[in-house]
């Protein structure tokens, strides 16, 4: 319908005392929104949805109706994703936290390899029975999982033999890469492993000092020492696992779990010393300086583990945050002083000596008789750990914990 306007017969107005049409009341109602808008917009200020709408409509805009209806704002490129669990808020802030309550409220994900999975203590699943991963019903993990009341869930996929790349690669055609198949996510808030020995070979190591006879013929030409002929390579191979440089591929791989799990206390652990110090006699094929040279490798082993755990605590919570999380050590060595691999049974060990297994009783290294659990804790050995990381689960890692 077109509206005409008609001319009043009134006299003839000048052009100062004429009156505004309706024309120029809109454009000067557009011309002051418009100021408002450019104005809320230098100050950051958004327009009231009612405003938008009607400023859309006098302006001949599109899909009027939906300006100004709430949107959820996108994650900027780069920045972490949304918050899933244990979200802190005005109505739930960050405060200090029982340690026990900081790891149990959520999952509990145990990852990692043999000294993990429990190689050695015998008693397990089926499938891992079958596959080699052999998860024993006596490994650490089963431990903590029933001394502490879990909020969430528990999963348990350490896998004997494990390095590093099986965190994100197959290292069974059934086994998923560990950091995919273990519901690590933000609900879960304790991660235990242990990880690197394999590495380094250092079964292989083990191996070939236990081999050694120190048998040589003719006698005066003195065979070379086999056990510490390793030594190079040993060193070669930690260098390339824990650097320099850094970040190493044990950093990076730690870094991983917690990119999974950032809400989680991740507890990393060594691995127990094998004989005593210092070595009290002999012991099968080991020699004392054999025993002394396996020892300092796996305290250095130690050692490197914690500087790298240390370093990622003080590199994600050293700086005052108060957040949910933490990078721990816990090395269980002393917990099996006088329990060594080369103890005499009346002493207990907790550490298995060489395990043969072979059908005609024979220590055959070629054809593998020599059981895996060799050198690896017994289900007492692996309560033994559990008693040590559950000491540090209770004592927490020396500095406030954090939780929403």
């Amino acid at each position: 319908m077109t509206t005409s306007w008609t001319r009043m017969p009134s006299r003839r107005r000048g052009r100062r005392d004429r009156g505004m049409n309706i024309l120029e009341v809109v454009g000067l109602v557009i011309v002051s929104v418009m100021v408002i808008v450019g104005v809320g917009a230098a100050l950051g200020v958004p327009l009231p949805s009612g405003l938008a709408t009607a400023v859309c409509n006098v302006t001949g805009g599109n899909n009027c109706d939906e300006i100004g209806t709430p949107t959820a704002a996108p994650v900027p490129s780069g920045t972490s994703t949304p918050c899933e669990a244990f979200c802190p808020g005005p109505d739930n802030p960050m405060v200090p936290t029982d340690p026990t309550v900081a790891a149990t409220k959520g999952n509990y994900v145990a990852l990692g390899d043999s000294y993990s999975s429990g190689e050695g203590a015998v008693d397990y699943d089926d499938k891992s029975k079958e596959n080699g991963c052999h998860r024993s019903a006596n490994a650490y993990s089963q431990h903590i999982g029933s001394d502490f009341e879990f909020q969430g869930d528990k999963s348990f996929v350490a896998c004997s033999g494990a390095v590093t790349d099986d965190f994100f690669n197959k290292q069974k055609a059934d086994e998923n890469p560990q950091l995919t198949d273990s519901n690590l996510s933000d609900k879960t808030t304790l991660v235990t492993l242990s990880i690197g020995g394999n590495d380094l070979g250092f079964a292989d190591v083990i191996t070939k000092c236990a081999t050694d006879l120190h048998i040589s013929w003719p006698p005066w030409e003195k065979k070379q020492d086999q056990c510490h002929a390793q030594e190079g390579n040993i060193r070669q191979k930690m260098k390339e696992l824990f650097g320099p440089p850094e970040p190493s591929k044990y950093t990076k791989t730690l870094e991983a779990v917690h990119k999974e799990a950032k809400n989680a206390r991740i507890i990393v652990t060594g691995y127990p010393q094998l004989f005593p110090t210092p070595p009290e006699h002999n012991w099968q094929n080991f020699k004392k300086e054999d025993q002394e040279f396996l020892n300092k490798i796996g305290a250095e082993v130690n050692e490197k583990i914690r500087e790298r755990v240390e370093a990622l605590d003080r590199k994600y919570y050293g700086h005052g945050e108060q957040k949910m999380g933490s990078f721990e050590f816990v090395d269980p060595s002393p917990s099996f002083k006088g329990h060594e691999a080369s103890n005499l049974p009346w002493d207990d060990p907790w550490i298995h000596p060489i395990w043969v297994n072979c059908q005609d009783g024979s220590a055959n290294w070629e054809d593998k008789c020599v059981n895996p659990g060799s050198f690896h804790p017994t289900a007492e050995g692996q309560k033994a750990m559990a008693d040590v990381i559950n000491k540090q689960i209770r004592n927490g890692p020396g500095r406030t914990l954090y939780d929403p």
